[in-house]
């Protein structure tokens, strides 16, 4: 069971989108690469700050320098959160779970929507990736 805290969303910001497409995939290996984390913002008492990036390479281009790579996608994204809990209820678990149930979709989007801009097959990231959610 995932544990949940009562989170309210205040705002997401993009940060970074890269997108290197210099060669034709054609059903090369890829590696998908998820992160986040969250910490309590300089500001208000119960705000937080959850950070999500998502990216895609080649599997043969993983130790390149990233300028060097033919095939890359990057997706980033920030959001501020305002969290009702009391400081004792806060886990680790928890806040990061509760971060990424509401940042996931968003990220998820722009990665997908990256990438049909830029005229590529989408990548959908599956739920079954984060261990919470499967």
């Amino acid at each position: 069971m995932i544990p949940m805290l009562n989170f309210k969303l205040q705002s997401v910001t993009t940060t970074e989108i890269i997108l290197i497409n210099k060669r034709t995939l054609n059903g090369e290996q890829l590696k998908f690469n998820l992160s986040r984390r969250c910490r309590k913002s300089d500001g208000k008492g119960n705000e937080y700050i959850g950070e999500c990036s998502a990216e895609l390479l080649l599997v043969d281009e993983e130790n390149i320098e990233r300028d060097d790579r033919t095939f890359y996608v990057k997706v980033a994204l920030n959001g501020t959160f305002i969290c009702n809990e009391s400081q004792e209820d806060i886990t680790d678990e928890a806040l990061h779970s509760s971060t990424m149930l509401e940042l996931l979709p968003h990220v998820r989007a722009c990665l997908a929507s990256t990438m049909t801009n830029a005229g590529l097959t989408p990548y959908i990231i599956p739920n079954s990736i984060i261990p919470e959610f499967s």
